[in-house]
Order: structure tokens, then C-alpha cells, then sequence
């Protein structure tokens, strides 16, 4: 397993960063890197709990320099396979390595998932991750069972200030107003993000 460096805050994120070097790893071999993706998850919710006042804004950076361009794109499936079991259990995984087209959310056209270094960042889920649950049902539900009373309860400038701008760019119009008036029994509606189905 690689060894996990001392935190560093980033100048863009204010999440103390922890790096985990995995120069072993020189093959996108897909059961290799779940083990190493649920070893790391494991760990930062024993070793970093969001409880702890460090421990909510630890993240981790699972480094894998030696991974061939040509095996790229085991880190995209890893995350298509994971993100779902790993955002209901309270962890966040972005796949991040030079050649990613994968766009921003808000701005199609920057690609904000490229690294010069294959990585995976990894992080406890916070309330602001709601814009990444549209079209996942098992993670918003988890969401939802953790954040909702959060949304029904705190009306503070800045949390409006903030999801105002964020769906304003992402659906053309503010939500601030429908954020109010999320409760626990209609979260879905009140943010027009109900899974499909039954």
C-alpha cells in the first residue's frame, strides 16, 4: 500500500490534503484499484472521521505516477463502478489524470479533472455535493437521510447566496427560494431532482 504524506492546504480548496503514493501500481487493472480505492475510503473515515474538526476538511490524494497513459481510463470506469456505494456510505471520488475531458458542472467547456499525475482525490460528502446527486438515487437518498433537516432548518445568507449562484449557471434560474421550503417528506420536488420510477 502507499505511504500517506503529511496534510497540505491547497491555495483553491481548503481541505488539508493528504498525499497517498502508489508507484507499485503500472497497470489500470480494475480489482487492483477498487482494493485500493475501498482501502483509502476505509481509512479516511477511521483515521479522519468528519467528526473530528481536521477530519471534516481532510481529503485525500491517491497518487498513481507510474500508471501508463494507454490505462487511463480504468480510473473513470473505477469511478462510474464506485461512486454510487461510495457517496451512500459519505465519500466523495473524482478520478483526475492529464487527458480527462470531463467538464465542470457549471462551465462545459473547462475541464476540471486533469492532473499532470493519474490520481483519485477522495473526501467526506458535505451538503454542498447535492449538485452531483441529480441522476443518482442511492447517494441522494443517503443525501437526503444526513442533509435534509439542514436545508428545512438553516436559512442563512450565505448558504442562499451560495446554491443561488450554483443553479443559476446549472438551470438558468435561482433556487434559493425552493431550497427554503425543502422539508424531509418532499426533498425531491422542492429541487426537481426526483429519481425516475416507480
Amino acid at each position: 500500500m502507499g505511504s500517506v504524506a503529511e496534510p497540505c492546504a491547497g491555495v483553491l480548496c481548503p481541505r488539508r490534503a493528504r498525499i497517498a503514493l502508489h508507484d507499485e501500481v503500472r497497470t489500470g487493472n480494475v480489482w487492483m484499484l477498487r482494493d485500493i480505492v475501498f482501502s483509502h475510503a476505509e481509512g479516511l473515515k477511521k483515521n479522519f472521521p468528519e467528526t473530528d474538526p481536521d477530519g471534516a476538511f481532510t481529503g485525500l490524494v491517491i497518487v498513481f505516477p507510474l500508471l501508463p497513459e494507454g490505462e487511463l481510463g480504468g480510473l473513470d470506469e473505477i469511478h462510474t463502478q464506485l461512486k454510487s456505494d461510495l457517496m451512500a456510505h459519505d465519500v466523495m471520488l473524482s478520478p483526475f489524470y492529464a487527458s480527462s475531458v470531463k467538464p465542470s458542472i457549471s462551465n462545459p467547456e473547462f475541464h476540471v479533472f486533469q492532473s499532470p499525475l493519474p490520481c483519485f482525490v477522495m473526501r467526506h460528502v458535505d451538503v454542498r455535493d447535492i449538485v452531483f446527486l441529480s441522476n443518482n438515487p442511492l447517494a441522494f437518498a443517503r443525501y437526503h437521510s444526513r442533509f435534509a433537516e439542514k436545508f428545512r432548518t438553516t436559512r442563512s445568507r450565505t448558504s442562499s447566496a451560495m446554491w443561488t449562484g450554483t443553479t443559476r449557471r446549472r438551470r438558468g434560474t435561482g433556487c434559493a427560494e425552493r431550497l427554503a421550503r425543502v422539508s424531509a417528506t418532499e426533498p425531491a420536488r422542492a429541487l426537481d431532482v426526483r429519481p425516475a420510477g416507480p
